[in-house]
């Protein structure tokens, strides 16, 4: 469902076609005085309430960056000052439309760090005239019908369909994005000890507090099993899946894995988001995750967030179909291998399912489902620690004796 999420998002953003689109119309600010502001646009926001239960506020940003002087003002027959904004919804869709002196409120942002707080001018009014409209639903159900039926395509064709599909797609799109990520620390190779610095103190200031602290190591862990997988389980059955006559050997395969996506990719990634100052710069508060990571990289490459979109769809096509195979297996082996159908036709529907949810409830399942995997495969191996010691032993006197090439 995480990777659906993502790959659509993605897909959004290089076609925004499939965003829906959204709602504008004008906001008119009243005051006792004429002020200056000075705001990113995402640091302005105006508030409405919302028409669902689920949500108690929409949220509508000005169209471009607040530059306001004293001057753009006009002063009303009842001695207040007014300015009319062009602004649109910060989301897409119908529920945005909202009626005339629906918009209530002005909201701008104090950004410190990576914290944004929001604070109410004083003395100034918010109300909108007209109507704001023209909002229409992202398109999400069409890109989650055209996404399962590609990885249905796929997943139809068994292991062998997905390796060939992924031993394309990973290392190409891997490449890609290690080299962007090399050329920039390259081009600021002077600041790489800098970085690190910066990484280490705030981690371990004692402005972050122990509350903080924890958060993070929290949240790291939860991204960390989307990266590598490790402890849920699901990698031994990928390399359950290969030809070799040494388990052993096999497991110092997969402990590649983790050293490459997590200590090598997003390694990498972190150093150039510090690097690059998005991480610090007022412009970029708020902004987490892919958008972050492509804010990093256009500093330096313009072009590159749509490279980058290229490859979250590839990465999260490619996750997909492995995902089918390491749950059609536990399928299989719980109910037979002749009900594996039943099982693809479910995994789509979650694919489509991920593509039309909001990426909140998304990562709550998500990290629900990891949990669920890691804590009986982690006790396993605990379990089976003595198996697994014996196994290393034999295989490292056997491989001193010379029993097999290296």
């Amino acid at each position: 469902m995480f990777q659906a999420n993502q790959s659509f998002a993605a897909m959004a953003n290089l076609v925004p076609w499939f965003d829906g689109e959204r709602a504008r119309g004008e906001v008119t600010l009243v005051s006792e005085a004429p002020m200056e502001l000075a705001y990113a646009r995402h640091l302005a926001r105006f508030s409405a309430p919302s028409p669902l239960e689920t949500e108690d506020v929409l949220y509508f940003n000005p169209v471009e960056r607040l530059d306001i002087a004293t001057t753009d003002w006009t002063r009303g027959d009842d001695g207040r000052w007014t300015l009319t904004l062009d602004v649109v919804a910060a989301d897409s869709g119908h529920r945005f439309d909202v009626a005339a002196g629906a918009i209530s409120t002005l909201e701008l942002a104090r950004v410190e760090g990576r914290q944004v707080n929001w604070t109410v001018p004083v003395g100034v009014d918010t109300l909108n005239e007209a109507p704001v409209a023209g909002g229409i639903q992202p398109r999400s159900w069409l890109y989650g019908i055209i996404i399962a039926l590609l990885v249905g395509m796929v997943i139809i064709g068994g292991i062998q369909s997905i390796g060939k599909v992924a031993s394309k797609i990973v290392p190409a799109m891997c490449v890609i994005y290690v080299a962007a990520a090399l050329y920039i620390l390259l081009s600021n190779v002077t600041m790489i000890p800098h970085a690190i610095g910066t990484i280490i103190g705030e981690a371990f200031a004692p402005k972050a507090g122990l509350g903080g602290l924890v958060g993070v190591l929290i949240v790291g862990i939860q991204r960390a099993a989307f990266s590598n997988e490790a402890g849920v389980g699901s990698a031994a059955i990928a390399h359950s899946a290969a030809r070799t006559k040494e388990p052993v050997r096999e497991g110092f395969v997969a402990l590649l894995e983790p050293a490459i996506d997590t200590l090598l990719v997003c390694f990498m990634t972190g150093i150039v988001v510090v690097i690059t100052g998005v991480y610090a710069d007022p412009a970029t508060a708020g902004l987490e995750g892919v958008a972050l990571t492509s804010a990093a990289f256009e500093t330096v490459i313009s072009w590159f967030p749509y490279i980058l979109s290229i490859a979250v769809i590839l990465f999260a096509f490619s996750t997909m179909i492995s995902w089918s195979y390491y749950g059609e297996r536990c399928w299989s082996f719980l109910f037979g291998a002749n009900s594996s159908m039943i099982y693809r036709v479910i995994f789509l529907f979650f694919v489509f399912l991920g593509s039309v949810s909001s990426l909140s409830n998304v990562l709550d399942f998500s990290d629900l489902m990891i949990l669920s995997m890691a804590f009986p495969n982690i006790l396993g191996a605990v379990l089976l620690s003595g198996k697994i010691r014996a196994a290393l032993i034999s295989y490292w006197d056997r491989l001193e004796a010379g029993e097999f090439d290296v």
